[in-house]
């Protein structure tokens, strides 16, 4: 059964948790109940609510939180959930699964494909939720075959991306655990939106997973926030099979470089 992993080393059955959550009773009390006597394993958990919906991270909101810099230039929105919507969703410690034979269902002899979607898919960047995105920071011994050694790990502060698909067709959203096609844009001081990261890009992409939005399905990515000390609306913009699509404008902290382009230069 998937685990997840707090920040502290500590576990939590996954089936455990949204058999949980689908029970109309105290989650927290019934969790304390559930895993008494389980010592050393616990849940250290980051509950956020907003407008009916209950997101339940797996990982913790610690003490310090880290925001992303100069360089940071490429687009990262890695997919922690992706299935059926619904009141409580339940966020892994680790994205989804990277892999080719992670996916729900073999997508490629399915023809139902939705081309225009501009209008019947939502973008949501909920900064009312304050998430955390756990990152390991390792290195290799000598032999590269061995597991990494863990050197540190950071929190980045993130806010939830809320996507939904309202169409009755599937939608290809990106490759391998993120949310790809997607950039982060700002306005400058003229009113004018401008693209302050670059799309990622992959050198291979063999045996990747589809990011294959089912319809009424919805995914949950994390967006990594900025360091800076200039205030300015943001938000998404997917461009996708000739599709634009953007997310509600929010307001956040950017590095003032990030408009001029010369974040560019620190790459």
């Amino acid at each position: 059964m998937p685990l997840l992993w707090d920040a502290e080393g500590y576990w939590i059955n996954e089936l455990l948790m949204q058999t949980i959550l689908n029970l109309n009773i105290c989650f927290p009390l019934l969790l304390c109940i559930l895993l008494e006597g389980q010592e050393p394993y616990k849940a250290v958990l980051n509950t956020q609510r907003s407008g009916g919906l209950e997101l339940v991270d797996s990982t913790a909101l610690p003490k310090k939180l880290y925001f992303y810099t100069l360089e940071n230039t490429k687009a990262y929105y890695p997919i922690f959930y992706i299935g059926e919507a619904g009141d409580s969703l339940v966020l892994r410690q680790d994205p989804i699964p990277r892999h080719w034979g992670a996916q729900p269902r073999d997508y490629s002899p399915l023809r139902n494909w939705a081309m225009s979607f501009e209008n019947l898919l939502t973008i949501f960047v909920d900064t009312s939720m304050n998430l955390a995105h756990r990152s390991a920071f390792g290195h290799f011994a000598k032999k590269i075959e061995n597991d990494p050694i863990l050197d540190s790990i950071r929190h980045y502060s993130a806010y939830p991306i809320i996507v939904s698909n309202h169409t009755d067709s599937l939608i290809q959203l990106g490759i391998f655990s993120e949310l790809w096609y997607t950039v982060r844009q700002a306005q400058n001081p003229a009113g004018e939106w401008v693209d302050i990261e670059e799309l990622m890009e992959y050198a291979c992409g063999t045996g990747h997973r589809d990011i294959v939005l089912e319809p009424g399905w919805v995914l949950v990515a994390k967006l990594m926030r900025y360091q800076g000390d200039y205030k300015t609306l943001c938000r998404l913009k997917l461009v996708c099979r000739r599709n634009e699509v953007y997310s509600n404008t929010f307001v956040d902290w950017i590095d003032k470089k990030r408009l001029t382009g010369e974040w560019r230069e620190e790459d």
